[in-house]
């Protein structure tokens, strides 16, 4: 067996795939020969951190911006976004440039399809034919999150609630919330809410009446921490795959997407930014071992084996604490964090990881934050000669 996989390129390529955690293209024209041998140096490149293009981008002087599936858009003018596709040599992805004009305000990129609103939008999603939306409004508390079918028009859910931070989408019927909540004894309750929306009514209701969901709850805080932000995201999504005109000859699998929970907190000792990493294999085992009636599955049973927690050397700025949602990728670890101000107990996580050190020149480390997706890692520099990302593509 062993002499037979090693004369077959094909059964290589298999095998390389299921090592790197990734899938094949759905559409790549590339033999198996070629696959492989693009694997296996973008392998060595991110093992390495040698990356094969380094290029800046100026940061425009418009207030929004959204970096989604290697695709960096920014508001260049009140109604214009410029579209930038990131290139990769190992991907065979293409560098590319756009702009829409006419258009306003907030944008998030899928799949091959760029979705624009007009609202008071938080954030804004679509897999396949579902479009999300997350809005506050500015007479009340009250958080709304409206789901819809974009091609019927048919609304799929509406759940409110000042608990709703933000959401990703879990799968084509499943949604996943990030919440913060009180308890019977007013202490905070973080959780990731699940709800199968297809299962659930479309009338308006509370999300904290949600009769089809299931939550993983985050560890217990301690009585005197106060959370100032919590954000959930995974890029790429587990529903997004490759556009068919692409011809990638791979991409990260479905079960090893990365969703990130960003944690921003003020405890007695200060302030922290605490990360939680889980895949979607791991949110997948937690749902698909749920039985009957049961709601929620406490941290120790799916975080310290399933999840990474991990602590950045320092603060984030009020200008880049939402950097850290953008990692599908873990670059800081912390096995055990120790931090009894922030959380009740001990936080100890063990899901496997790999730690590389990337050396920054010293003019660009005064000020910096950094971004990764599947092919870059693009530096968010905010030095004396203008702001400006600097992408690193592999």
């Amino acid at each position: 067996m062993r002499a037979l996989i090693a004369s077959t390129a094909s059964l290589q390529l298999i095998v390389e795939l299921y090592a790197t955690g990734q899938a094949m293209g759905p559409t790549s024209s590339s033999s198996s020969s070629t696959q492989l041998e693009l694997l296996k140096k973008r392998t060595y490149a991110w093992s390495n951190l040698r990356y094969t293009k380094e290029q800046s981008i100026p940061m425009s002087e418009g207030d929004l911006w959204e970096l989604y599936g290697g695709v960096l858009a920014q508001t260049v003018t009140a109604s214009a976004v410029t579209f930038h596709r990131l290139p990769s040599l190992w991907r065979s992805i293409k560098e590319s440039e756009w702009t829409l004009d006419g258009f306003g305000f907030s944008i998030l990129l899928m799949k091959d399809m760029h979705i624009v609103s007009t609202c008071d939008v938080w954030t804004m999603g679509n897999i396949t034919h579902w479009l999300a939306m997350q809005l506050s409004h500015h007479t009340d508390e009250d958080h709304e999150f409206h789901l819809w079918d974009w091609k019927t028009g048919v609304v799929e859910m509406v759940v409110f609630g000042i608990e709703i931070q933000s959401f990703a989408f879990l799968s084509q019927t499943e949604v996943m919330f990030a919440l913060i909540e009180e308890d019977e004894e007013g202490g905070i309750v973080l959780s990731l809410l699940v709800i199968d929306f297809k299962k659930e009514s479309n009338e308006k209701h509370a999300i904290t009446k949600a009769e089809h969901g299931f939550s993983l709850l985050l560890p217990h805080l301690h009585e005197e921490t106060e959370v100032l932000r919590m954000e959930l995201r995974s890029d790429p999504a587990p529903t997004f795959s490759p556009c068919s005109q692409q011809e990638l000859p791979f991409y990260t699998a479905s079960n090893n997407r990365l969703f990130t929970t960003s944690l921003n907190v003020f405890s007695a000792r200060g302030r922290y930014n605490i990360v939680f990493c889980a895949p979607l294999s791991t949110v997948r085992s937690c749902l698909d071992r749920r039985v009957a009636g049961q709601k929620f599955a406490e941290w120790s049973t799916w975080g310290p084996r399933g999840a990474r927690a991990l602590v950045p050397s320092r603060h984030p700025s009020d200008d880049s604490d939402a950097w850290p949602g953008y990692a599908n990728d873990c670059v800081m670890d912390a096995n055990v964090f120790q931090a009894h101000s922030v959380f009740q107990e001990e936080i100890r996580t063990s899901l496997p990881y790999r730690l590389q050190t990337l050396t920054l020149d010293a003019e660009h480390t005064s000020d910096t934050a950094v971004m990764c997706t599947e092919d870059h890692l693009i530096i968010v520099d905010n030095h004396m000669d203008g702001r400006e990302y600097r992408v690193l593509s592999f």
